[in-house]
């Protein structure tokens, strides 16, 4: 804390957003739109903070407004905006992106860059750094609570890291609303449809729907991306699914989801499918990656086999992605850390029932799945963690949840395999 106030308050004057700050510039009113730099990364969101509102200072006759929104993700990269309106006096209004966000409980720290204003003394570039606090909702909630200063170049994202528990004071607003929220440490419902969920967590149990795997050919456990998950060596290893008639899709909705991490990108890797490999006949559905292209087949006896293939941007090693595929009605779609990859509407619907058991890691062959004519294997190398089926088409909405989870993954409390 001290060093903080040796570091950072010689360049961030008095932080009142609400009390005024004589020592530094003060901008004018008539701000246009901030540029919205891209994320630098598509990991997962780990915080948030928005608001809007205002205090009004008597002994000034003044009303000073707010807004504020940013978003953090996992590696650390921040996007948002602020501004800052003063009314009732002619002092200006500034504006600009979020450089800097920290969280912790119920309150946060910005780093802010000042992008646009009127101000002739000439403040764009200028840094701010905010301490706000959310003090709940209802009726008895106390007013929420913010403050800001003017700092030093390098100040605001030292007040970021600092992100000091009890200064600067800060100061309730009149109207209005500040909501922190932080996704660190926090799962989601698991979402409803569910009938095969296979979390890895040092055994083979199905928490959804007791359909438990076994682990082939020394398939292991490693690190996973929530708690443990399935190791497969590229060569033989696989974890196989007892066929059973709920984990058929037949011709109804579905959608399957996982997180994979690949140690090596070479050749044909299965993920996970429900298919039986018979030459120019192929029944099922299989999700799988050929080099740098990510392929969803679907196939049934009369109306043969459709491929929507994909080149997602990268598909980088030894990096947790999450893959997910669904389809609603005769819509076909493939997403890539949440976001959409691929479409297709076939016109047509194929009946995905097949006898063959579910494989995470392998193209089922005539000795291990009845009916299949392929001896390629094409196994995966590398890691496979959270593996779920539902019996409905997720929303883009929901695939986004489950990949924004990130880490803490969903929530398995009442599940039972």
């Amino acid at each position: 804390m001290h060093r903080l106030r040796k570091s950072v308050v010689a360049a961030l004057c008095t932080a009142a957003l609400l009390m005024g700050c004589t020592d530094a510039p003060t901008p004018t009113e008539g701000v246009s739109d901030i540029s919205q730099p891209a994320f630098a990364s598509s990991g997962p969101v780990v915080a948030t903070v928005t608001g809007s509102g205002h205090r009004y200072r008597p002994a000034f006759d003044l009303w000073r407004t707010f807004s504020i929104n940013a978003t953090k993700r996992t590696d650390g990269t921040v996007k948002g905006s602020f501004q800052l309106n003063n009314h009732g006096e002619a002092l200006p209004a500034v504006r600009g992106p979020v450089v800097c966000l920290s969280v912790a409980g119920n309150q946060a720290w910005l780093g802010t860059v000042i992008e646009k204003t009127d101000d002739p003394g000439g403040v764009v570039g200028g840094e701010l750094a905010f301490r706000v606090v959310d003090n709940g909702e209802g009726n008895n909630a106390a007013p929420d609570e913010i403050s800001f200063g003017y700092a030093a170049p390098g100040g605001a994202q030292a007040f970021c890291d600092e992100a000091p528990a009890n200064w600067p004071p800060v100061y309730p607003i009149d109207a209005g609303n500040i909501r922190v929220h932080s996704l660190i440490g926090r799962c989601v419902p698991p979402p409803d449809g569910m009938v095969g969920w296979w979390p890895g967590d040092g055994d083979g149990a199905d928490i959804a729907g007791g359909n438990h795997a076994t682990l082939e050919n020394g398939a292991a456990f490693g690190a996973g991306f929530v708690a443990e998950a399935f190791s497969l060596d590229g060569e033989d290893d696989f974890v196989n699914v007892p066929h059973a008639a709920e984990l058929d899709f037949g011709s109804g909705d579905f959608t399957v989801d996982l997180w994979v991490n690949f140690r090596s990108i070479d050749g044909e890797q299965v993920m996970v499918e429900k298919w039986i490999q018979a030459w120019g006949n192929p029944m099922g559905w299989t999700l799988t990656k050929i080099g740098t292209m990510v392929r969803l087949a679907v196939s049934d006896t009369d109306l043969g086999e459709y491929d929507i293939d994909v080149f997602p941007s990268s598909i980088p090693t030894d990096t947790w992605i999450h893959v997910a595929a669904t389809r609603a009605g005769d819509t076909y779609t493939l997403f890539w850390n949440g976001e959409v990859i691929a479409s297709s509407t076939l016109g047509v619907m194929h009946d995905l029932s097949s006898g063959s058991s579910v494989k995470f890691g392998h193209r089922g062959n005539p000795d291990d799945t009845p009916g299949s004519e392929d001896w390629r294997g094409f196994y995966m190398n590398g890691l496979v963690d959270e593996v779920e089926l539902l019996n409905r088409a997720l929303s883009p909405g929901e695939i986004m949840a489950l990949y924004e989870a990130g880490s803490s993954g969903k929530c398995k409390q009442g599940m039972h395999p």
